[in-house]
């Protein structure tokens, strides 16, 4: 019950967070960041259905790692401009935001596909690959966003920027790995019980 309640209020939460972006971005005549903030909102919108639907249960820390990766993104990123004035502000969000895709995807598909590992290093290994290939896909997403979209800031300025994106990546992944191996997640990925 108690975890209900926390899932709705982050949802709330989340969405009014997302709202009051779309309008602050409006304000400053953003209207490329406006159109991906409301991409996300709708996307989270339409998950909120399939996760309810579905019934995936997904922990409140999973779901609270995912929400402020995406609000840190939308509002530091693309209100504050951090991605153009800040050296470190997108690798950093990459390492966050990989560790909570990642520990967010595993989750559900141990949840669906009953994963087992006959020892945690089998697990590490899927788990990192599981995160570079996110980030992969990531770069991908960013790549056919600034070849059809055409933002007026680029998502990849240049390939150095893809190249430290990915090695972000890939500490984020490692990060979520050992996470996963080495802590007690069996309450903090899904409660199944």
């Amino acid at each position: 019950m108690l975890e209900t309640k926390v899932r709705n209020f982050l949802y709330y939460i989340f969405i009014a967070i997302q709202f009051v972006t779309v309008i602050a971005l409006a304000s400053k005549n953003k209207a490329d960041y406006m159109r991906d903030t409301l991409f996300i909102a709708a996307f989270v919108a339409v998950y909120i259905i399939i996760e309810d639907r579905y019934k995936i249960r997904v922990s409140n820390y999973i779901r609270g790692c995912l929400m402020l990766v995406i609000t840190v993104h939308v509002v530091g990123g693309k209100y504050f401009d951090f991605y153009s004035t800040s050296a470190v502000f997108d690798k950093v969000l990459h390492v966050v935001g990989i560790y909570s895709f990642v520990l967010f995807v595993y989750s559900i598909m141990d949840q669906f596909l009953k994963i087992s590992f006959k020892a945690n290093f089998n697990k590490f290994v899927f788990i990192t690959l599981l995160g570079i290939n996110i980030g992969a896909i990531f770069e991908i997403v960013e790549f056919f966003a600034d070849i059809t979209v055409k933002p007026s800031v680029r998502n990849q300025p240049d390939l150095v920027d893809t190249d430290l994106d990915m090695v972000a990546d890939v500490i984020g992944a490692l990060i979520a790995a050992f996470y996963v191996c080495f802590t007690d997640v069996q309450l903090r990925l899904s409660k199944r019980k």
